[in-house]
């Protein structure tokens, strides 16, 4: 009786082994791989401003609401 407890016991842990889950994959984008929007430009009181001037540097936008 003890012999099949062992033998059973040990076949659970060796498919707990072989069978169980692994960490999935994760799909991380990087900031290089991100697509661009394009170059615009806007316009105010005091000129344009185009994406294009602002080439090498970081830019924000914030689309806020009134």
């Amino acid at each position: 009786m003890k012999s099949i407890t062992l033998f059973i016991l040990a076949l659970v842990i060796l498919f707990g082994v072989l069978f169980w889950p692994t960490e999935p994959e994760h799909n991380v984008m990087t900031i290089s791989q991100s697509p661009s929007g394009g170059d615009f430009t806007l316009y105010s009181s005091e000129g344009a401003v185009s994406l294009s001037d602002l080439h090498g540097k970081v830019v924000i936008l914030y689309f806020g609401y009134t």
